[in-house]
């Protein structure tokens, strides 16, 4: 099967991290975490969560547009099978089986639905770790048409990202591609970056900034506390609506992946289960030659 992953470059985001890195373990082969020297304990939780993943000390001091892409491009050119570069806040939904075995190039624009916190509604304030995202947060608005939009408080509408199966280049700064639709319309990106207003969301959201030196003043990367409100208060829930009925497909189809994926023993647990029916089989010829012989391979039953 063609190997599939993840791609994230991080600063200083234990917050949300956990959500990010155990819904995505399930569904990619492995991951290359890009660490802009976080003073958190992210890294540790990335290597808590996913061992086998790679964790990069990245080569530029801050959140500079270029030479990000630069170094994503970089990383993702050394890779085989489907790659995609997502931020912390950007999960994976829907119809993972896109990420196929053709041989050819591809290239998937995966859209994005924003999920807000509304303060209010049975929606829980706090957010549980021990549950996922989707069940928590349900109001939002959704995939955005109209690129341009940026709102006067700041608000930026999420343009998609590239699910792709070799090297390309970014050619617009951010990794964004907003005059391209969504390829499919079973797999989506799930936005959570203002999905919460408690503090570890709100002081994420602040400590990014200090990352960002080229960002002018009230834009997507720079703002004060009172700015930040006026967003969430003033345009991101005024917007939203209760989105379950429509993301109920992504979700779904999700659900029925882990269902399956956890119906299958590991790829460890088979060979195990092989080098055991060997064993036997050997002592058993050596103990009488020409007895019967047990099949090689395991059928996994339940």
């Amino acid at each position: 099967m063609a190997r599939k992953t993840v791609l994230c470059h991080f600063y200083n985001e234990e917050w949300i991290l956990p959500f990010w890195l155990k819904h995505h373990r399930e569904i990619f082969d492995h991951g290359v975490m890009i660490d802009y020297h976080s003073t958190d304990r992210s890294a540790q939780l990335i290597r808590d969560f996913c061992p086998t993943w790679e964790v990069i000390t990245s080569g530029n001091a801050n959140f500079l547009p270029q030479p990000v892409d630069d170094e994503v491009m970089m990383h993702e050119a050394k890779l085989e099978g489907w790659r995609i570069c997502l931020n912390a806040t950007e999960f994976l939904f829907g119809n993972y089986a896109r990420m196929h075995d053709n041989p050819g190039t591809d290239q998937i624009f995966v859209g994005q639905w924003m999920f807000t916190d509304m303060e209010r509604r049975e929606e829980p304030f706090y957010l549980n770790i021990n549950l996922p995202l989707y069940q928590q947060r349900w109001w939002g608005y959704g995939i955005v048409k109209d690129f341009s939009a940026t709102q006067s408080h700041g608000s930026v509408p999420r343009a998609p990202r590239s699910l792709h199966n070799h090297a390309i280049r970014y050619d617009v700064l951010g990794r964004h591609y907003p005059g391209s639709p969504q390829t499919h319309p079973d797999l989506s990106i799930f936005y959570y970056g203002y999905a919460s207003l408690e503090q570890g969301s709100i002081n994420r959201k602040m400590q990014i900034q200090t990352q960002c030196p080229l960002a002018g003043i009230n834009t997507n990367h720079k703002f004060t506390f009172d700015q930040l409100m006026d967003r969430f208060r003033k345009e991101q829930q005024p917007m939203s609506r209760d989105l379950r009925e429509e993301i109920k497909l992504y979700i779904d189809m999700h659900e029925a992946y882990m269902i399956n994926k956890r119906s299958q023993p590991p790829l460890q647990t088979q060979e195990h289960i092989r080098t055991a029916i060997t064993a036997l089989n050997t002592a058993l010829m050596q103990a009488e030659p020409g007895g019967f012989e047990l099949q090689a391979e395991p059928r996994v039953v339940g």
